[in-house]
């Protein structure tokens, strides 16, 4: 998925005029152990979850 790209979400996971907030990460894990792992292994994850509810975020 591109940035900024449309994504359809699940049916009934978000009720009318709420969000969320889509993160999706991928890496090629290279194995230090050549001899062990020869080809690299795609890591993927996708993440789902509705922002805060607050006015001000305070930052530590």
């Amino acid at each position: 998925m591109a940035a900024g790209a449309n994504y359809v979400l699940p049916a009934g996971l978000v009720a009318p005029n709420q969000s969320v907030i889509v993160v999706q990460s991928s890496y090629n894990y290279v194995s230090q152990l050549g001899k062990l792992l020869i080809a690299p292994i795609p890591l993927t994850d996708r993440f789902i979850m509705a922002p805060r509810r607050s006015i001000k975020v305070v930052h530590l």
